[in-house]
Formats: structure tokens, sequence, C-alpha cells
């Protein structure tokens, strides 16, 4: 219902588990601040025409709307931030009543107090998780922005326990869903979880097993969103059921909340605890951000934060010193910051055909009828196999500049060997699978014990490998993004960032892997490569220093 026209905008809201709804007030308002210019509008924009829907094409101005017309209903995360949309667009007075919702529970602070320093078994909570945990808790949702070895799992364990524990009569029979994205994560968050508090009952569901009787379930998105929408009746029952049933929702890596996947699961869920975990769940952009957004409409605001500044500062984490190595350019002080951006090479696809990259290795793109299928395969002496189904033209240049630049691969092989020279058993972080065997055989040639690992290595392998590195057994692993996220690798004294992304999340994310708190010399050493190979790379390249000098992290140039 639309409310009297006044100065002061009006809303009269009532609280929902999953969304929440307009009763009375300043719909047309309500609607402006509830929208975000969606980053990818234009290409939207073109791919409707293309398929003929040029109407909506022309008519839509760009923007995602989360109020639903004509029910006025939004998703409940963005009611305890509607205050500071309102005045980030313009509204600096407002009236806001808010009916709560019957489930919600305000847990008093004298219980808060409860919480202390030996709360889980087998370690002491330090101040700043205690803070964070009672943070969260004041509110039934919200998203702790808690950088790499801030111990997410072990607040996260901490909020069950207590929800568990202490409010029984109020909530009930407490059933918890720990949401994780990857096969690593799931064994390791049921393992620890089971190690700081042993008389939990946990099960998991994913890589074959459905444990969904369990009291706290452990579940990748993926198996729950293939369940969810199964053609079996049975499967989509169960996956419901534990949906519907469940008290407490942990989404680990919240920042994937921007994928349909994560998103259906959350509104299918019932939880009147929901929180979520990233050490970059906000990034550049903030509250303006379309990412950040819809993260917010599915946790709700940020409610605890904890920096790498800090956590380094105090010693709670490794101090990593990153050393930026030029290649593609002979001019080694040259600023990158004002260096020029070099045009991209017009090579077609076809100079990959045949193209060594070092003795023994060739790559070549398959074409059929004059005509590239997108399939590429690497030939190793002499035997060919299948890398990616995935590729396009338009990714010709990072083939170039990256998989097959050989300086580029040289420089790895010497940091390695480098590393290996000073007893720094060496991560190196790379994107594409055909790198890595790249790599791999380069770094055999050269003397070095290295193993491989990569999306379809088998989880008990890739656990293997991570206890090879940190035995001291191998001199170094190389990993694709399988290892970006939550990983435990506590002993890795040295990385080789190999990937050259400009994403914000997976940069961050792989220099976490090395920020574990060391038992001595309580540093990491990181390469990273500034890319002077064409216009791309150098962009990504000024990206990642810029991640890093966000953090505060100390950069050394060579």
């Amino acid at each position: 219902m639309e409310g009297t026209k006044t100065d002061v905008p009006y809303f009269k809201i009532k609280e929902g588990t999953i969304y929440s709804s307009l009763v009375e007030g300043d719909l047309p308002i309500l609607d402006r601040v509830l929208s975000i210019k969606h980053p990818k509008a234009q290409q939207i924009k073109f791919a409707a025409f293309k398929k003929h829907n040029r109407l909506w094409a022309a008519q839509w101005d760009g923007r995602v709307r989360f109020l639903k017309r004509p029910s006025n209903k939004f998703p409940s995360g963005l009611l305890r931030v509607l205050p500071e949309l309102l005045e980030m667009n313009g509204f600096p007075k407002f009236t806001i009543d808010i009916i709560p919702s019957i489930r919600r529970i305000d847990i008093p602070e004298d219980l808060l107090d409860l919480i202390d320093k030996n709360f889980l078994n087998g370690i002491e909570l330090y101040p700043y998780q205690i803070q964070a945990i009672k943070d969260l808790l004041r509110e039934n949702r919200g998203v702790a922005h808690c950088a790499t070895n801030a111990g997410k799992t072990e607040i996260a364990t901490a909020i069950v326990k207590f929800i568990t524990t202490f409010l029984k009569e109020v909530a009930g029979k407490s059933n918890t869903i720990f949401m994780v994205n990857t096969l690593d994560l799931l064994y390791q968050t049921k393992d620890r979880i089971k190690l700081r508090w042993p008389e939990a009952d946990v099960g998991l569901v994913g890589h074959g097993i459905f444990d969904g009787d369990k009291d706290i379930v452990v579940a990748t998105a993926q198996t729950l969103s293939r369940k969810l929408s199964s053609k079996n009746p049975e499967e989509k029952y169960k996956c419901k059921e534990l949906l519907e049933k469940t008290t407490i929702l942990l989404l680990d890596e919240c920042h994937h909340t921007q994928s349909d996947t994560w998103k259906d699961i959350s509104y299918s869920c019932y939880a009147m605890f929901r929180y979520g975990f990233s050490g970059t769940a906000f990034n550049r952009e903030g509250l303006e951000g379309f990412r950040n957004f819809e993260l917010m409409s599915v946790t709700g605001r940020k409610l605890a934060s904890v920096r790498n500044k800090f956590l380094i500062e105090e010693g709670y984490s490794a101090k990593p010193v990153i050393y930026f190595q030029s290649v593609g350019e002979k001019e080694k002080n040259l600023d990158i910051k004002s260096a020029p951006i070099h045009p991209l090479p017009r090579t077609p696809c076809q100079v990959l055909q045949g193209k060594t990259l070092i003795d023994g290795i060739f790559l070549r793109r398959e074409s059929v009828d004059g005509k590239k299928t997108g399939r590429s395969f690497v030939s190793i002496n002499r035997k060919e196999e299948l890398i990616s189904s995935d590729y396009v033209i338009t990714k010709c240049y990072y083939d170039l500049a990256i998989v097959g630049y050989a300086p580029r691969n040289e420089s790895i092989v010497l940091w390695a060997q480098k590393f290996q020279e000073e007893n720094k058993p060496a991560l190196i972080i790379i994107k594409k699978r055909v790198h890595g065997r790249v790599l791999e055989i380069m770094l055999k040639k050269a003397g070095l014990k290295v193993q491989f690992v990569w999306g379809q290595t088998d989880p008990r392998k890739r656990i293997k490998a991570r206890k090879k590195l940190s035995d001291g057994k191998l001199d170094a692993l190389i990993a694709t993004s399988i290892f970006d996220e939550g990983v435990d690798a506590p002993s890795i004294r040295a990385m080789i960032i190999a990937a050259a992304s400009s994403s914000y999340d997976k940069n961050l994310q792989r220099i976490g892997r090395g920020l574990r708190k060391k038992k001595e010399d309580n540093t990491v050493s990181i390469v990273d490569f500034v890319d002077f190979q064409n216009q791309h790379t150098l962009k990504a390249s000024l990206a990642r220093l810029e991640d890093y000098e966000s953090e505060e992290f100390t950069i050394e140039s060579c």
C-alpha cells in the first residue's frame, strides 16, 4: 500500500524468515532503494536483442529490483541494512516501523557472557573471536568478514554450540547446515567441528554421502542444488525436508551467494539463524556493489570484521613479503603504475597449433572443417590429452602470454629452485590445467620433487599431497583454483602465484593460503609477476598490486 506523500518517508514492514513485506508506506521509494544497476546490463540487453526480445531490452533500465510486485515482498537480509540504503539514496530522515518475526530471538547480554576463552575443546578462543561470536549472536543473521586465519570455523562452531546448548528451550531442537563449496572443505570442516566439539553429531551431504538425519550437516552447495532440482521425487523430498527443518544456516565463503545455486538453496531454507563467513565478503565496491547487495539479501549486513592488517600486527598471522617479478619487459625499473598499456597482439588461434612450449610439450586447438571447436589439447612426449573444453578465441592471449610464455615459466622454475635451497617447499597456484602440466615437467627436469593436483584429483590424494608438502617430501606442489579457498596448509612458507588473475576474491584467497601462523619464523615469501606481455595481463597485474596495497602487505620489486 502506498502511503501519503510527506517529507519524511515512512515504512511499516513485517519481518519474515526468508522474505519481509511492506504493510504500509512509500512504495515507490522502497522500490528505488531496493534496486541496483546490474554490472553487465549492456551485455544482457545485447543478448536480449539477439534473441529478438527487443521490446523488453528497450524498456529495461538496467536495474535489478529486489522488491517483488505485487506482493511487495523483499529478502529479509536487506531489512536491517535499509536505513543505510535510504541515506545512500538521499533520504537522511525516515521512519521505519518493524513488526518483528515471531521466530526472532533476542539473546540477553548476561547469556552471551557465558562465552569465554575455554568455550571450545582443545584451544583457547582469542579475544577478537569471542567478540565476533557475540556480535553475530546479537542479531539472528549477518556476515562475519574474517580474513584467512581468523578462525572462521571455530567462530561458526561456537555459535552452533551456544544456540544448541543455551537456547534449546526457546529455539527448540537445533538442526544446522554448514554449506561449503569444495570437497576439500567438506571433510576439513567436519573434522574441525569434531575436534573443537567432540560431542557434536556431525554428518556429510556430498561426495556420494547423505547424512541428513544428523544434528549438524556439512554439505556442498553443488550436492544440495542437484538434489533440490532432482527429478527423483525421493531425493528432492529428502533435500527439501532437510532445508525446512534447519534452524541454523552457516555459509562458508559466502561471497558465492551471487550464484543462483547458493541463492536458491538459501531461499529454500527456513533457518531462523543464518550467518555468512568470508575473507572477501565485501569487495572494493562497498554497499553500492551489485555482488555485495546480493550477498546482503541472503545473509544480512556485516556484523563482525577481522582484517589481515590486525592479524599480522598482532602476530596471529604470518607476515607476507610479496616479490613482484617483471616479465615481458626489459626495463626492470619501470614504474608499473605509469607503464604504457601495450596493444593486444592480434595473433589468430592457429599460431597455437604445434606451438612448442618446451621440449616435448606442444599445445594445439581442435579444428573441424576449418572451424575452431574450443577444445584444447596438450601433447606431452607424443601422448595427447584433452585439457579444456571451454577455451574461446578471446582467451587466446592467456595461452600466449601466460601458459606458453617461456621466460615467465623459466622464472617460476628459478624461484622454486631458490626456495628449495632455502628449505621452503613452495605452493604454486595456476589457473589452467595445461599450465600445471607444463610446469610439472619443467620442474622435474630441473631436478625438483613436484606433484600436480587439480579438480579431478581424488580429495584423499589432495590431502596426501598437502601433507607431503608439509613434511618436506615435496619441493613444490602445483595446484589449480581448488586450493583458493579455505584449505588449511599451515606449513606453507613460500608461494608462487602463477595464475595472473584480476579477481579481488581470488587474489586475497590465494595469498591467504600462506598466512597461517608459523611456529618459528612467522613470515611467508610470495612471488607474483608484473606481466607486460599485453594489455590484459598488465591490467590484471595492476589489479593484484592494488589488492595487495589495500591490505598493506610488504611489496618488493625485482
